[in-house]
């Protein structure tokens, strides 16, 4: 019952990550200078990245441990989430693209984790 809770939290945050990240993109165009077109490369990428995050975290939560796997992603999907949230703060400008593209495919790959890992987990 651990398991189910802990998996069922983790892949929560995951998805609420990934939602706030969707509900602001009308104050990224506003406050950060972002075109429409920008923000539906963000989005591609993230999408891409994240189906073949789900083939490559298939792989790695049958040979790694499962747990530390999704917990150290999750972890890092916050970091990325957080990371572009302060990049302003940090001095990067809205054409600094490779920043944010790099960030949102890591942050894919990361979120990624969650589904296989969990469904190990959950199944025993």
């Amino acid at each position: 019952s651990t398991a189910f809770l802990l998996t069922y939290l983790g892949h929560a945050f995951v998805h609420a990550g990934r939602k706030s990240f969707a509900a602001t993109q009308s104050e990224l165009e506003e406050s950060w200078g972002f075109s429409n077109k920008f923000l539906g490369g963000l989005d591609t990428a993230f999408m891409v990245s994240y189906g073949f995050g789900l083939l490559l975290n298939g792989y790695l939560a049958e040979r790694l441990d499962t747990v530390m796997h999704m917990g150290l992603a999750v972890a890092a999907s916050s970091l990325c989430l957080a990371a572009f949230g302060a990049s302003a703060a940090l001095g990067m400008s809205s054409d600094a693209y490779l920043w944010y593209f790099s960030l949102v495919i890591m942050w894919a790959l990361l979120q990624s984790a969650s589904i296989p890992c969990g469904v190990k987990i959950i199944s025993g």
